[in-house]
């Protein structure tokens, strides 16, 4: 204590400390920007010290949380950066992307995924040549974004909302996530 009778002031950390807890910051916002098909803040992340195959509690990548929400530019994104499209998330399931995708429905992003893996061209998988928008009236389901020209299908993302709860939300640690 204190000669004025306060409490002590904790420990400074060490550089090492300030390190991890920043790395495991970006790692949480990789896996959060993975889900919501955030490119720009998967950048960012690896940028901030990411690794491109992080995996949560559960074994699951950016790239295992993006074939579930249909996340086709940061899909593609991993990727370009050489990420791991073979690992597989931890028992019982120990599922692929690929298979991630399929499971879930994902007809686009186990497309792409696959495309990606033979080295198959793979420009036109995901492109709204048929944007449909719905008017605000409730309407039509699917809304096909004019970003990167990928479609999102609500009820699909409700789906893997649904296997995937909230993905990372905690800037310290990564939140696990589970895989239907």
């Amino acid at each position: 204590m204190s000669a004025m009778g306060g409490k002590k002031a904790p420990p400074k950390k060490t550089d090492a400390e300030k390190e991890a807890e920043k790395i495991a910051k970006a790692s949480a916002s990789l896996l959060k920007a993975a889900k919501n098909d955030e490119k720009n803040k998967c950048e960012e992340a690896i940028t901030k010290g990411a690794d491109k195959d992080f995996a949560n509690e559960n074994g699951q990548t950016a790239a295992h949380i993006a074939a579930a929400f249909g996340a086709l530019s940061v899909i593609r994104y991993m990727h370009s950066l050489g990420a791991d499209f073979t690992l597989k998330t931890n028992p019982p399931k120990k599922l692929t992307p690929l298979a991630v995708a399929q499971a879930i429905g994902e007809d686009d992003a186990a497309e792409l995924i696959s495309a990606l893996l033979e080295g198959r061209p793979a420009d036109h998988i995901g492109l709204a040549a048929d944007i449909e928008l719905s008017d605000d009236e409730g309407g039509d389901k699917t809304d096909r974004s004019a970003v990167d020209g990928e479609k999102t299908d609500r009820s699909t993302a409700a789906k893997a909302d649904a296997a995937l709860p909230a993905a990372t939300t905690a800037a310290a640690a990564p939140v696990p996530v589970e895989v239907a």
